[in-house]
This record gives C-alpha cells, sequence and structure tokens, in this order.
C-alpha cells in the first residue's frame, strides 16, 4: 500500500473584487505549476471564475462578525468533502514552481506551528486572559496547544474526521470573536486541532510548498470606499447580534 496520495485539491477564500482577482492570478500560477490539480474558491461572486478550468468556485457569504478569518473552515469543509488532502492557501498568494504531484499521507493538519502561549504572550498578552478562560471550558492544557500561521496549511481527512474539526473551529472561534478576538484564526486552529487529538506536522511536501509560496498579504494594502466601509459596519452589527442570539442555545459555554 503506498504512503502517498495524488487525491489532493487547494482551496481559498475570496470576497470581495480585490480578492477574487488576486485567486484567479493564483488559479493561474496553479494551472501552470500543478497542472491537472483543482483549487475550490469560497467567493462572493462565483461568475467571475467561469473560465478558470482549475477553479472549483461555489457562493460563500461572509460568516465571520468583523472578518472573515474563520470562515476559511467552510472552504477546507468543502474541499475535504471531495479529496483525501485539502490545502489552504491565501488568495494573496502567488506560486512561481512546480508543485510537488504527491503527498504523504497523515492525520491531521500541517503548517508553520509554535507554542501558543509563548506566541500570544510575546504578539498580542491582552488575549491570553480569555484564550485561558476558553481553554478551562474545553479541558485542554494550553500549555501543550500549537498555534498555526494561517497563510498556508494542510488538512486530512483521513478516518473521516474532518467534520468533527471543523465544528470544533466553529464553535472555538465563535467564542473568540463573541470576547472580541476576530483575528488570529491560528489560536483557534490549534485548539480544535488539540482537542481531535492531532499533532502538528511538517511533512516534505508542505516544507516545499511553504518554500516556494511568496505571500502578499494585501490586507495591509487594499482599500475600501466609503460605501463598502458602510456595509462593512452594518455587516458587522448584523452578525454580532446574530451570533450572540445564536450563543443563548449554548449559554454556560458563551456566557458563564
Amino acid at each position: 500500500m503506498t504512503n502517498t496520495t495524488k487525491n489532493f485539491c487547494f482551496c481559498t477564500l475570496a470576497f470581495n473584487r480585490p480578492y477574487r482577482m488576486m485567486a484567479k492570478e493564483l488559479a493561474s500560477d496553479l494551472e501552470k505549476y500543478a497542472p491537472g490539480f483543482k483549487i475550490i474558491v469560497g467567493n462572493d461572486n462565483p461568475q467571475d471564475f467561469k473560465n478558470c478550468k482549475n477553479v472549483i468556485s461555489y457562493y460563500q457569504k461572509q460568516q465571520g462578525i468583523l472578518h472573515c478569518y474563520n470562515d476559511k473552515r467552510f472552504a477546507i469543509a468543502h474541499a475535504l468533502s471531495l479529496f483525501d488532502i485539502a490545502i489552504f492557501i491565501d488568495a494573496d498568494t502567488r506560486i512561481q514552481e512546480k508543485i510537488p504531484t504527491e503527498i504523504t499521507k497523515f492525520i491531521g493538519v500541517q503548517g508553520v506551528y509554535k507554542n501558543l502561549i509563548e506566541h500570544t504572550q510575546k504578539y498580542r498578552p491582552d488575549r491570553l486572559d480569555i484564550v485561558k478562560k476558553l481553554a478551562s471550558k474545553l479541558n485542554i492544557n494550553l500549555s501543550e496547544v500549537s498555534y498555526f500561521g494561517e497563510s498556508l496549511l494542510m488538512f486530512s481527512n483521513q478516518d473521516n474526521q474532518s467534520y468533527k474539526f471543523v465544528e470544533n473551529w466553529g464553535k472555538i472561534g465563535k467564542y473568540l470573536e463573541l470576547n472580541g478576538i476576530h483575528s488570529g484564526e491560528g489560536i483557534t486552529i490549534g485548539l480544535a486541532a488539540f482537542q481531535m487529538g492531532w499533532q502538528p506536522l511538517k511533512t516534505p511536501e508542505w516544507e516545499k510548498l511553504n518554500h516556494i509560496a511568496q505571500h502578499i498579504d494585501a490586507s495591509l494594502t487594499v482599500k475600501k470606499n466609503g460605501w463598502q466601509q458602510l456595509q462593512r459596519r452594518l455587516g458587522y452589527h448584523y452578525r454580532l447580534n446574530k451570533e450572540r442570539l445564536l450563543a443563548l442555545k449554548d449559554f454556560d459555554f458563551y456566557y458563564g
């Protein structure tokens, strides 16, 4: 029995036109350097990708209260419903070298990882008390949890456990968002993975991808006009109030 598989795909999110255009550039890179492999794009205008032969485009709207970072889980779930392995790659990334055509089989998640407490203390110490309270609710020893870099991640659906991981991610992400932590989904991924008993990994194929992926971080340069900013504020308050109400169904977890 072979220890590698070709049954994998890429996936990403692309909300709003600038990110859809960047996702198309990424798809073009993959068509050249990973011919025959698909990229699944969750986005708000699937017609933009109608001429992209290697794209599986589906409609998705923002669920995250302020940002869409935790919405990555929907694209990953979509990808893992079709393939054994999903490689999540931020839309504002370029690829300029050939991609490995086979991936070593694994269980769990791969990515840049480090100790979650040390990372949070260094970069966002203001978040640590909330994260510690959440870990206590989940009966997790926080000192054993890893933080994951978010721009390039590899997920496996071995043993059909991905649905549970995505469910964990959603619950943890909502708790953090309702407590004002809207970014740094690497915390959420680390906690959700630990709940699954997954150990962080780095196979040679992931190391190769990480080496050749050039992440631009367009969030620092993409600007919204006045109408877009108003829509964002209105959307934020709508989603915040909606999630507050839905969280009442599990009052002890979210508010206790």
